[in-house]
């Protein structure tokens, strides 16, 4: 993957991130398991809003509390067929 294409989250969006997947943990009752997945879904949600890029997913249960906590991000959501 060329450099140009790669983004790393700075520390206050991480942190930010943090914060806002203990959010989501809470309001979805994540176990323990599922709290590095809430945790990375954030900082994809946040890194691209932060870009303003479009985040293009299937998991429609996660980030549409995410798009409820943050409304000005931008999520396209889709589902598989069959």
């Amino acid at each position: 993957m060329r450099p140009h294409r790669i983004f790393v989250p700075d520390p206050d969006l991480l942190g930010r991130a943090a914060l806002l997947s203990g959010m989501l943990c809470r309001l979805q009752g994540y176990d323990k398991d599922d709290r590095l997945r809430a945790l990375q879904d954030s900082i994809l949600f946040l890194q691209s809003n932060r870009l303003g890029l479009t985040l293009v997913t299937g998991n429609i249960k996660a980030f549409d509390y995410l798009l409820q906590l943050i409304p000005s991000g931008r999520v396209l959501f889709y589902r598989k067929n069959g």
